[in-house]
């Protein structure tokens, strides 16, 4: 299973992956290879001890480790309380332009979608492509809430 935008019949990795360079299309590759590899996670880890509501699986610890990705997780993790009060469950997506623009964006997953967040990022070096992930609310041992940011190849 893929990040890429699956539900839509049009593949949103087309046309950047038009657009980028021969090294931006290497990194989409060791991305899609590592998300490849991911399925199901034994663990859950902080990114962020300020935040200690939000917490990654082990496929996100290893994208954020190799692409030195710790901004995406605080992005999430600052936009998830305002996520989690409508749905226990959202659909992340992460769109890099070959100009490593990209914008951040965070909805229920329906058709329409009811966007809860967005942001624009104005420069990153997280490889290019339309990237999608999950946020889920869960629960600690003590019953206190989690906010859960996994792969798509995790749930």
């Amino acid at each position: 299973m893929t990040m890429t935008a699956t539900a839509t019949e049009a593949d949103p990795n087309a046309e950047i992956l038009k657009a980028a360079t021969l090294e931006q299309q290497q990194r989409h590759q060791e991305l899609s290879t590592l998300i490849h590899q991911c399925t199901g996670s034994e663990h859950i880890h902080r990114t962020n001890r300020m935040m200690r509501y939000f917490v990654v699986t082990d496929g996100i610890l290893e994208m954020v480790k190799t692409f030195n990705a710790y901004w995406f997780c605080d992005v999430v993790a600052s936009h998830s309380p305002r996520i989690m009060k409508h749905d226990y469950f959202a659909v992340i997506e992460l769109i890099v332009q070959a100009n490593q623009s990209a914008k951040f964006t965070a909805h229920n997953g329906n058709q329409p979608h009811t966007e809860y967040a967005q942001q624009f990022i104005p420069h990153t070096d997280f490889p290019v492509g339309a990237w999608r992930f999950f946020l889920s609310l869960s629960e600690d041992i003590h019953g206190s809430p989690l906010h859960v940011l996994m792969q798509t190849s995790e749930y």
